[in-house]
């Protein structure tokens, strides 16, 4: 917190945090996926494997992974909104592959820590909004001047 603080300038919310932990938790799994699927995928009950689209996904989920950190220390508060409701979207993604006979209902359970990350943003979001906490203020103009 205090790095962080350093870093940003001020403290964030607690919906950020939420998002900061989740795209923190994407760039940890997206680098296993790059550097070896299969630690993720056998553990999973999965069949091991060499194909390189599970080291892509690896890639994008890295990526995501920064974007939400920087939406998460900018505060970018429609970000959070709209990360509630892709998150949320991924059980229902995930049992229609299922369904289709595509993969193992195992499967499902990739699921389980968006759902609870959407959860987490969404009430933090809620607790903010009741608390009238005011997180739609810009950065200080010198904050962009110190990251540099």
């Amino acid at each position: 917190m205090g790095v962080l603080r350093k870093i940003v300038g001020r403290d964030i919310g607690a919906s950020a945090w939420s998002i900061l932990a989740f795209g923190v938790y994407m760039i940890v799994v997206g680098s296993i996926y790059c550097y070896d699927p299969n630690i993720i995928l056998v553990s999973s009950g999965f069949d091991a494997t060499h194909e390189i689209w599970i080291r892509l996904l690896g890639m994008v989920l890295c990526i995501f992974g920064c974007y939400y950190v920087v939406f998460a220390v900018t505060e970018t508060r429609i970000f959070f909104w709209m990360s509630i409701f892709g998150r949320l979207s991924v059980p229902f993604f995930n049992a229609g592959f299922v369904m289709a006979g595509l993969v193992p209902a195992a499967f499902m359970l990739l699921a389980v820590n968006d759902v609870i990350g959407a959860v987490w943003t969404a009430a933090a979001m809620w607790w903010e909004n009741r608390n009238k906490r005011n997180t739609d203020q810009p950065l200080p103009a010198t904050s962009a001047a110190n990251m540099s």
